[in-house]
């Protein structure tokens, strides 16, 4: 435990050992290579100004040694080995040359600008044409295409871009930033001297934007320690994480480790933002100088608070085996093991792990034994001794320990006093005699007989000759050996003589030998008895790391962990030094300072000092535990199966806790400069427009620019600054002259309206929260510097016409197969006898199908009133040819994934077995004859996979030589557009039997370079290249495909038909009511139709808030509604209008607000006008006109299908009338505050398997799962609602939820045994899309507890409330005891607040399986009060919901008195 580690991140460095090549005269080559190498670096530091002369002298001294020491190493070390080190030493020596002077630019040569240039091509960005830089060969000359081995790729920009990145996330280097400084100074000073021309636009050295605060420091009035000299801190870029090293004693530090993602580098300029002003300006000098300019140079300035953490580990277990685990079964100790491992947490507990230590201790091969066994060796090895031996004899004589020392038959003396014959005697075998019998009571041995130890047995060798002699010094043999010894040694012959003779030394000799031998089968019986004994105890742990090893865990990791445990022997923990940082304010950010503490020394912030409080000590959290490459704890790193979580409990006072929000500063005066320059002078840039024409103009532009400043630099005698200032006047000068006299206009000021949706298009699809937040702040910015106004940011809703049957849900309206058609325009609701005959193969009206129609997949409408479902029950079967009839194309999705996938397997196992390369084919599938080719060489490639697949599955309508693709075309991709089937954008939703597409794509990712198909998790079937046909080379590890490769550049999927959403279709019920879409003017009606123009004018008041709602996108369009029995229309018709409710995330991401502060107002006032349109009347007549509410009842539903066609102003069709309409969801608007309650229930829904991941034990034999804890068990009255859950998932999302069909219909006992396989689908389901299964969760416990019960019932005012009491009456439901017994609480009459106070005080008597759960109720109650009375806002519920913080204000147990 000489380095602890405590971290939420892991730091990996990974490196890969030199190849050996034997191979003569490579290292003298090596050398060479790298001297050209070499001699490309003295040409990159060429740019260093006066400095490049002393550089190149240095660089040449190193060249020679380098030669030197390959021409050396060669001989000593072997070539290939050589020609690496030497690379990498040379790389990375070089670079780190480079940036003492540079910078971190420096780091960012030709390799990462060509990949991040590759990647902005795949994007639809052509490097050249948009102005991120040119791909050029060694000499500068320009080179179209980048895959050009030749290619190299030298931009400014992107340099700048990757610097900002990598200072986004490093610590600011003041030791080189000071010797950059002197150089540089050198340089100009020496280039002024010189006459040397200073090169144009060059970036001021930049060196990271973290700077840490050191020392003691006041934080809001309290004197916390900041980290010290001896502490350290590192970044890791790639991770994206900061590790601080705290110093604890020599040799010993603690490690703790924080992401910086979500934290400082929302502050910083992560490439993404340099993409996105590159993309919305096309102006790649602004961005450059925004990145590059000393005036933007960031400053994230860091606190840090050291404070004492007590640490336990815990051990958690990812998913439980399959049979769960039996530690019972090894030892009765154990079972709680077991009981704890089943529960719902999986994990074992700090007592657990010293349960199995302790076990193991008990029960592990015993060291004494282990020394019995080697004593009981040397024990033999002496009785077959001679005194001939060696020293034998000299050791007799001398009284030279004979029990210690001896020598053994092969003349090789012994000096082993720690296996010696009187270590055995004296210690091992009575102290595993004494052992044995602790474990086992009814072992007997030979002391048992003879009623003595061997010790007394046996006895010591006497080293001390006492007047009295050696007798009665020891005991046993040894005593009647010193009665021998002291007889012989005293001559009687000779006084004074105590020489032993040879021949007493051979009588010495033979007596122990004898004495030995008498006991000899006596040691050897109880030895054996010892070995056996203890083989059977050692079994027990060699099963329990059996066991363990179904979980992950290892004797080593329990031995660390218990390490930690224990602390200093005390059993409570182990006690580190924790480093916190936080943030103390941002200077110089891009857009406005952030500041948090205003730590500068001239308080020119303010003294700003509420944003933190020292407060937050005594708390206890819980971690992931990731050992860090510096600590030695890999033992305790996390696995497949399982992880070690710390229990950190924080020192009074050691927390630093964020308890209001930042305040920012005023806008960066030079970053708005940059852009709009000044009132004189507006900042100009060559304007790139994508364009290869315009791109060669500007690089003619650049090169008058570069000329016209030489000449104004060398005219000039004044100081560099000044100098430049006037060089680009000049310039600027130049190019507006040649572009008057051209009359083109490239260089001009920044227009960011026409890029710039495409620009955040970059940042939105980040999808990550420094990417909202930059995102938010460049909005802003375009705001502050007048490109667009709020309302240009305000996404208009085009859904304004209500849905027009009442009672009929269709989630996934239109299906585009059967509700829109290629020969009639407008788009059909189908009736349910339509659907019930489209899905028994016919017509809509029941009519034979015609070849005509399934050619081009037409059902046509069916209008007829009193039509009837026909043909027979069922679907059609697959014709002997297999051609696919409607069965196979609207079959289940599980059927068809899994014969899709099946095609697959056959396709890969058959180009494998038969010699398949990778190449075109002519005919695809292959030929009768079995060929590809005409040539006979059979090929596939990743595109003729797919087509094949498809092909076994019945899609036979393909080109005959198969569906193909490409970068410059796709009609794969348009075969699967045209088939209608789902097309999946975000690369997290991909899920088995989706068709991937990935590489180079265009810019509306209408093409792609690769395909494959996706077989689940990182899995596919993919012939994209002769290794992965054949398995070969990284493949060659697979026997089979599918094989594992995680999706990179990814463009988009397609869900084919049955493994989707396209199933088979579900039409409306006759007699339902039908209602106006929109609110407008009666223009015509008949018995089966009606026609509507939508409200084109503001002068009918009543209702003036729809034509605000319509106006700009469809005042005058006329709906035209047919297929229904239309009923009479005037004064007296019914309304069903329907309340359209927004939570206040709408307002933000819509951009109507920028954070909830502003949404209040605007909230309120959607609300006064949606008020003003539910009072308004249903019909009204003015001037002789009659006008009709958006919801009032016209007709009703018959057999016929209901068609909606929309005319625009000129009387044209509108296609997409469903892009107007209002979809009818089943559920209340799934606002947070309903499920405010959800963390009491399955903790904070972004948990590692919490929330919509959830499933585990309640209490033994009790699963529970999901944010509702669905339960199924035999207990408290038998529910099995897992089974009922997983069905209204499907029907709610059967593309994401298909996985749950499994345990559909199953029995008790059935879930209670797949527990393993509900844990690893709802985990498979959340890791394609977490939010997406949270709100079917939702959706699924509002349908349960309010919707289904409470519409249409007496009850239906509940469904008004406030959303907390709505929640808190859910919650209850969702725990037991039915409506019944919770709706006698309280009455339409009690306001929200008394309702719920009333309902949660009934919980308190209410006994549960776990028991009484008083903690958790008076909690629910504070919580649901302060929401209800504003003390917390709906962005505190958001937070408590998804991390259960602050648990200590809400947490169980917090606020037990808070109820009666």
């Amino acid at each position: 435990m000489e380095d602890e580690n405590l971290n939420d991140a892991t730091q990996v460095n990974e490196s890969s050992g030199a190849e050996k090549v034997d191979k003569a005269g490579r290292a003298t080559a090596g050398a060479v290579k790298k001297g050209k190498m070499l001699a490309k670096i003295i040409k990159s530091l060429k740019g260093l100004g006066a400095l490049g002369t002393i550089a190149i002298i240095a660089i040449v001294i190193i060249i020679v040694i380098i030669i030197a020491t390959g021409l050396i190493a060669y001989v000593t070390e072997g070539p290939g080995l050589l020609i690496n080190k030497i690379s990498d030493i040379a790389t990375s020596f070089f670079t780190e040359l480079k940036t003492f002077y540079s910078g971190n630019s420096a780091r960012f040569g030709s390799e990462p600008q060509k990949e991040l240039a590759e990647y902005l091509t795949n994007m639809g960005y052509k490097p050249y044409e948009f102005g991120f830089g040119k791909y050029t060969d060694e000499d500068g000359n320009f080179i179209e295409n980048g895959d050009s081995e030749e290619a190299t790729m030298d931009s400014k920009y992107l340099n700048a871009y990757l610097t900002a990145d990598y200072n986004t996330y490093v610590p600011y280097e003041k030791f080189k930033a000071g010797v950059s400084k002197f150089l540089n100074i050198v340089g100009d000073v020496g280039g002024f001297l010189l006459g040397f021309e200073t090169e144009k636009d060059t970036a001021e050295p930049a060196f990271g934007m973290i700077y840490f605060e050191k020392g003691v420091h006041e934080l809001g009035g309290e004197s916390i320690d900041r980290m010290g000299f001896l502490d350290s801190v590192e970044t890791d870029v790639e991770n994206k994480t900061m590790t601080f090293a705290a110093w604890e004693a020599p040799f010993k530090k603690t490690y703790y480790t924080y992401s910086m993602e979500g934290w400082t580098a929302r502050y910083g300029k992560p490439i993404e933002l340099s993409l996105a002003l590159h993309i919305a300006t096309m102006a790649p000098d602004l961005v450059y100088r925004l990145d590059m300019d000393e005036e933007e140079d960031t400053k994230i300035h860091i606190g840090t608070s050291k404070s004492k953490v007590n640490i336990k580990f815990e051990y958690h277990v990812n998913s439980m085996p399959e049979g769960g685990t039996n530690f019972g079964g090894i030892d009765d100790s154990l079972e709680d093991l077991d009981n704890h491992l089943q529960g719902e947490t999986h994990k074992l507990t700090v007592d657990d792990l010293q349960t199995l230590k302790d076990f193991i201790e008990s029960n592990k091969v015993s060291k004494t034994v282990e020394n019995v066994k080697a004593g009981y060796s040397n024990y033999e090895a002496f009785l077959n001794a001679s005194i001939e031996n060696g020293r034998n004899m000299d050791y007799i004589k001398k009284n030279e320990a004979i029990l210690q020392r001896y020598d053994s038959s092969d003349d090789t003396a012994f000096l082993n006093y720690e296996f010696s014959i009187e270590e055995f005697f004296n210690k091992y075998l009575d102290e595993a005699i004494s052992k044995a019998k602790e474990s086992n009571e009814d072992l007997t041995f030979y002391t048992d007989e003879v009623g003595k130890s061997y010790a007394e047995i046996v006895g010591k060798t006497v080293h001390d000759y006492f007047d009295d002699g050696y007798l009665d010094k020891t005991t046993g043999i040894m005593n009647e050996f010193y009665k021998k010894y002291e007889i012989a040694s005293n001559d009687v012959d000779s006084p004074g003589n105590w020489e032993v003779t040879d021949e007493e030394a051979e009588e010495l000799f033979t007596l122990l030998q004898d004495e030995f031998s008498k006991i000899k089968d006596n040691v050897k019986a109880d030895v054996d008895k010892l070995i056996e004994n203890d083989k059977k105890t050692s079994d027990k742990v060699k099963e329990l790391e059996k066991e363990l090893e179904k979980i992950g865990l290892t004797t080593d990791a329990i031995d660390a962990a218990i390490d930690y445990n224990n602390g200093e022997g005390t059993g409570e923990g182990t006690e580190v030094t924790r480093i916190q940082p936080y943030i103390t304010y941002v200077e110089k950010h891009w857009y406005r300072d952030v500041i948090f503490e205003d730590t500068t020394p001239d308080q020119r912030y303010g003294g700003y000092h509420d944003t933190y409080s020292t407060n937050g000590g005594g708390r206890t959290y819980e971690n992931q535990f990731q050992p860090v490459e510096q600590s030695d704890d890999s033992a305790l790193g996390p696995n497949d199966k399982g992880a070690f979580y710390t229990i950190e409990t924080v020192e009074e006072g050691g927390q630093i806790v964020q308890v209001q929000d930042a305040i920012r500063g005023e806008t960066n005066e030079h970053t708005k400069e940059l852009f709009a320059g000044t009132a004189d002078k507006p900042a100009k840039y060559f304007i790139y427009d994508g364009s290869i024409n315009t791109a060669k103009k500007i690089d003619e532009l650049r090169k008058v620019y570069d000329d016209a400043y030489s000449a104004a630099w060398d005219a000039s005698l004044e100081f560099p600054n000044e100098r430049d200032e006037k060089a680009r006047a000049a310039a600027e000068a130049a190019v507006e002259q040649k572009e008057a006299e051209d009359g083109t206009n490239f260089y001009k000021e920044v227009n960011v309206r026409q890029n710039a949706l495409e620009a955040f298009a970059i940042l939105e699809n980040s999808k990550t929260e420094d990417s909202e937040y930059i995102l938010r702040d460049l909005k802003r910015l375009f705001l502050d510097l007048g490109y667009f106004t709020k309302e240009d940011f305000i996404k208009e809703e085009t859904h304004v016409f209500q849905w027009p049957i009442s009672g009929y849900v269709n989630t996934y309206w239109p299906q585009r197969r059967y509700e829109k058609q290629q020969a009639d325009y407008g788009t059909l609701i189908r009736s349910k006898v339509s659907t019930d005959n489209i899905n028994a193969g016919k017509e809509a009206d029941g009519s034979e199908r015609i070849k005509e129609d399934e050619e081009v997949q037409i059902y046509k409408p069916n209008f007829n009133h009193d039509s009837t479902a026909g043909g027979e029950e069922g679907t059609p079967e697959l014709d002997p040819e297999g051609t696919t009839t409607t069965t196979e194309q609207t079959g289940s999705s599980q059927d068809f994934v899994t014969k899709f996938l099946n095609a697959a397997k056959e396709v890969t196992t058959y180009v494998k077995e038969n010699g398949f390369v990778y190449g075109h084919a002519e005919h695809m599938p292959p030929d009768s004859n079995g060929q590809t080719n005409s040539d006979g060489v059979k090929r596939i490639s990743c595109d003729r996979l797919v087509a094949w697949a498809l092909h076994k599955c019945g899609y036979t309508d393909q080109p005959e030589c198969g569906l193909t693709t490409s970068a410059g075309g796709s009609p794969l991709m348009d075969y699967c557009k045209e088939k209608g089937w789902e097309r999946i954008e975000d690369v997290n939703q991909v899920q088995a039997g989706d068709i991937v597409f990935s590489g180079a794509t265009n810019a509306d990712k209408s093409v792609a370079g690769h395909t494959f198909i996706c077989a689940g998790a990182n899995q596919r079937y993919d012939c994209g290249s002769v290794e992965r046909i054949q398995l070969s080379g990284q493949y060659s590890s697979y026997t089979s495909q599918p094989f594992s490769e995680p999706i990179t550049d990814f463009v988009c999927a397609y869900r084919p038909a049955g493994s989707g959403k396209t199933g088979a279709i579900d039409g409306f019920e006759k007699d339902l009511n039908v209602l106006s879409p929109v609110t407008g003017e009666i223009l015509e009606e008949g018995e089966d139709y009606i026609k509507i123009k939508v409200l084109d004018t503001s002068s009918i008041s009543e209702y003036e808030e729809f034509y605000n709602e319509y106006k700009g996108i469809c005042t005058g369009f006329t709906m035209y509604i047919r297929g229904f029995k239309k009923g009479t229309i005037d004064e007296n018709v019914e309304s069903e209008y329907q309340k359209v409710k927004h939570t206040n995330r709408y307002f933000i991401e819509n951009g109507y607000a920028d954070d909830y502060e502003e949404v209040e107002p605007i909230a309120e006032a959607f609300e006064e006008a949606e008020k003003k349109r539910m009072e308004a009347p249903a019909y009204l007549e003015k001037d002789g006109k009659r006008y009709i509410k958006e919801g009032t009842v016209i007709g009703t539903t018959t057999s016929s299908d209901l068609g909606l066609y929309l005319m625009n102003r000129e009387n044209s069709i509108v296609e997409d009338v469903e892009s107007y309409i209002r979809l009818v969801k089943k559920k209340l608007d799934t606002d947070w505050a309903y499920f405010y309650w959800i963390p009491y229930e399955s903790g904070g829904t972004d948990g590692e398997g919490n929330g919509p991941e959830a499933v585990g034990w309640t209490t033994p034999g009790e699963l529970a799962v999901g944010i509702s804890q669905w339960t199924t068990t035999h207990k408290a009255g038998a529910p099995n609602n897992i089974p009922d859950f997983c069905k209204a998932a499907i029907d709610l999302n059967p593309g994401l939820c298909s996985e749950l069909q499994q345990f559909v219909g199953k029995s008790i006992d059935e879930i209670l045994a797949l527990e393993p396989q509900i844990k690893s689908a709802f985990k498979s389901i959340c890791s394609k899309d977490r939010d997406g299964f949270m709100e079917v969760q939702m959706q699924v416990t509002i349908n349960q507890y309010l919707i289904d019960p409470y519409t249409g019932t007496d009850k239906e005012w509940i469904l008004e409330r406030d959303p907390i009491m709505q929640g808190t009456l859910m919650s209850l439901l969702n725990w037991g005891m039915g409506d019944k017994f919770w709706l006698s609480t309280f009455s339409q009459s009690d306001s929200d607040e008394q309702a719920t106070k009333a309902l949660l005080t009934k919980a308190l008597g209410v006994r549960s399986t776990a028991g009484y759960l008083t903690p958790r109720w008076t909690s629910q109650y504070v919580l649901a009060k302060d929401a209800l009375t504003g003390a917390i806002d709906e962005e505190g519920i958001i937070n408590w919901i998804k991390t259960k913080q602050p648990a200590d204000k809400y947490g169980e147990g917090q606020n037990m008195s808070a109820l009666p």
